[in-house]
Formats: structure tokens, sequence, C-alpha cells
């Protein structure tokens, strides 16, 4: 029998839906419900519904510390990973300051559990830089969930290695060689978008 224990954060199952197109067919399916309701018993039932809506969103906006705007921002930074490369730490420093803004609005003004996050950062780390912000979301979906820091820290160092592989073969070895080969054709005709293609390439592909 195989007693192999694999370590994953949920969720375990998946399928290709994302959670905004399901929840899109759940709004469509309660229409009729809605419509129905405010129909039989008035505009007592649709303010009932409106006070529940905005009941929610307000209180996943309050609970929810981590928004879409923090993601973009960590993406941003992760372009930076390297800006403190070291032979000892490797990308350590770039990699934990990259997180550094999600980690504040998840502890505050709890400066200990901030150190603590960063601290939990900045040993070795070296992986392909266009995959390191997924591994930044991972470590700050982590933090948000207060999970072990243990487990975090034993996740992103079995994780940093596969991904630095998994990166060099899509970026650095495929898609990287063929956008140089045509910003390279441009540049020798004379065309000053070859370098600025290039970098464009190379910069949308780090945060998107």
């Amino acid at each position: 029998m195989d007693k192999t224990l694999r370590l994953s954060v949920s969720p375990h199952i998946h399928s290709g839906r994302s959670t905004a197109g399901i929840m899109r067919d759940v709004v469509i399916s309660l229409m009729p419900a809605a419509i129905a309701g405010t129909v039989i018993f008035g505009l007592r039932a649709l303010l009932v519904i409106a006070v529940c809506v905005a009941s929610c969103v307000l209180l996943e906006a309050i609970f929810n510390k981590i928004t879409k705007k923090d993601l973009d921002r960590l993406a941003m930074r992760s372009l930076f990973e390297q800006s403190c490369f070291s032979f000892e730490r490797m990308q350590a420093v770039g990699f934990a300051w990259g997180m550094g803004e999600c980690f504040r609005k998840i502890f505050g003004n709890n400066n200990d559990e901030m150190a603590g996050a960063l601290k939990n950062n900045l040993d070795f780390i070296n992986t392909e830089p266009h995959m390191a912000a997924i591994l930044q979301g991972l470590i700050v979906s982590m933090e948000e969930s207060h999970q072990d820091r243990e487990l975090i820290h034993s996740l992103k160092t079995g994780l940093f290695g596969p991904l630095a592989g998994l990166g060099d073969a899509i970026w650095w070895y495929t898609a990287m060689p063929i956008i140089a080969a045509i910003c390279c054709s441009l540049a020798g005709q004379g065309s000053v978008l070859g370098p600025i293609i290039y970098i464009a390439f190379w910069a949308i592909t780090a945060i998107f």
C-alpha cells in the first residue's frame, strides 16, 4: 500500500469554472424566486432582499482583508523580486518585500505577527520570477486564513524548486526566445519597437 503523504491546501477538487461564473449562475437561478416574492408579498420582500445583499457585501469587505487590488499590487511588487539578490539567500529579501503590504493589511498594527510573517520568508529561495507571484499569492492566502507558519514554510520550500523548473521551461526556454527572435528582427530593421515589445512582454506576463 502506498503510504506516501501528499500535502496540499484546499480546495482539493477543482473544475474549470470560476467563482464569479458560479455566483452569476446562482443569481440568475434566484431571480424567478425574487420576482415571485415581490409580486406576492409586495415591496417589503424586495427590501428584505436588498438588505441581505447589502449586508453580505459589507461583511465580505470587512472580513476579506486582501482584495484584488492588493493582489494586483503584489504582482507589481514581484517585478522587483531580484532587486536585493544575494548569494546567501538569493531572492529572499525581494520575495518577502513583495508581500509586505498584504501582510500589513492582514495584521494591522500587530508588529509581532508582521515580523513573524516576514521572517518566515527571509530564508533561501530561488525561483523563476514569473512564477514567484503565484507562490506569494499562496503564502498571503494562507497567512490571511491564519495557517500554521511551519506549514506555510514547508509549502514554500517544497514548491519554489518545481515552480522554477516549470517557469524556466515555459518562459526562458520557449516564450522568451520566440519573442526575442521577433523583436531582434524588428530591431534589425531599425525599428525601436523591438526592445520596447520585448520589455513590455516580459513585464506584462510577469504581472498577469
